[in-house]
């Protein structure tokens, strides 16, 4: 659980929120339509401005428009307060925003200087402590420190974990619009409101790179925005609180980790191949689950559409489980958890015999030779 943004929003009728579901498509549809207003201006002032060649031009462009999502999710969330009952967190709202456009400078000016890695992980250090200071992090346990640090590990290690996903294969924008649904869906039915609408902005701002009236094909947002991005989801997950007709339980608490599971499995698979290909030059990166599915022969339309599947099937049984009492939703979080496990264990089994069947093949050429 995380910071209640949404106090004032909480415990409104049965009737008023039924009457914001409009607002909610509102907010979708005009957060799609800035976003794409913004990617296809800013595709044209890239375009007049470049003066490499076809290919570096088309490289530059994919690369830079990702950062017209977190601009107009900055625009189009205050302007959702108008027309939605957000007035009562709109301070709160505005640090956060402030945060996500200080975030995507330090992003942007670390990449454009090649900075060290160690910059980026300050700058989202720096965003987890005011996020935390703003009684909007984590609350967990009674000690503020441990909530602090539990924030900054848990939004830090996300956001990272998104970047990971930002490969040439481009499935990123797809999980974390599935991510945002899954967390839009548990908290519009728990009378969350104000997060509600943070969900579905940014899912609209996403579905805005692809409906810009451009020729560009497979936008990619940049590893930049990808981690600004990753830091708002992180955010948007630690703030699903309980339900009003719940009691506390281990599964709520588990809520955040299950929204973002699919995330974090592919970062553990990172993590399983970095280790066992120490030594070996090798990028970590490759060691995904899109990437290993690829490494199969599978084409990468087939990749996206398992991968898509699969975390979409992952936020339907996360729904499920913070839906479900407690014992049921237990019993499925175990279920899941132990998919992931046997997954790791597979993985791991593939790694080594894919491993010495290269040994083998490599010892008999030379052999023959």
């Amino acid at each position: 659980g995380g910071g209640h943004t949404d106090q004032g929003n909480r415990y409104c009728s049965t009737l008023q929120v039924k009457e914001v579901w409009w607002a909610y498509l509102l907010v979708l549809a005009g957060s799609a339509m800035l976003c794409a207003g913004l990617t296809t201006a800013q595709y044209w002032i890239l375009r007049v401005g470049t003066t490499s060649n076809l290919e570096s031009r088309r490289h530059t462009l994919v690369s830079d428009l990702g950062s017209s999502v977190v601009v107009a999710l900055c625009i189009a969330l205050p302007l959702s307060s108008l027309i939605h009952p957000l007035a009562g967190v709109r301070e709160k709202l505005f640090v956060l925003l402030a945060v996500l456009l200080i975030l995507l400078c330090a992003e942007v000016f670390g990449n454009s200087y090649r900075m060290l890695p160690s910059w980026h992980i300050g700058a989202e250090i720096s965003g987890a402590f005011i996020i935390w200071s703003t009684d909007m992090g984590i609350a967990l346990v009674k000690s503020a420190t441990v909530n602090l640090i539990l924030t900054i590990l848990w939004i830090v290690i996300i956001a990272n974990a998104f970047k990971l996903l930002n490969h040439s294969i481009r499935i990123t924008t797809g999980i974390i619009s599935i991510t945002c649904l899954t967390i839009f869906l548990i908290t519009s039915t728990n009378n969350q409101i104000a997060i509600s609408t943070l969900a579905i902005g940014l899912v609209g701002c996403i579905s805005g790179i692809y409906i810009k009236p451009t020729r560009t094909r497979g936008c990619l947002l940049s590893n930049s925005s990808v981690g600004v991005i990753g830091v708002f989801v992180a955010f948007l997950a630690i703030q699903i609180d309980e339900s009003v007709s719940r009691e506390e339980s281990i599964t709520n608490a588990l809520t955040p980790i299950l929204v973002c599971s699919f995330i974090l499995f592919n970062l553990s698979l990172v993590v399983i191949y970095a280790l066992l290909s120490r030594g070996q030059q090798m990028s970590p990166s490759i060691g995904g689950f899109s990437q290993q599915l690829l490494s199969l022969g599978l084409s990468s339309p087939a990749v996206r559409g398992w991968s898509y599947s699969i975390a979409t099937v992952v936020g339907i049984v996360t729904y499920m489980i913070y839906r479900l009492s407690p014992s049921i939703g237990l019993l499925l979080s175990g279920t899941l958890i132990a998919i992931y496990f046997i997954g790791s264990i597979m993985y791991i089994i593939a790694f080594y015999t894919t491993t010495n069947l290269k040994d083998n093949s490599t010892t008999l050429r030379q052999t023959q030779s």
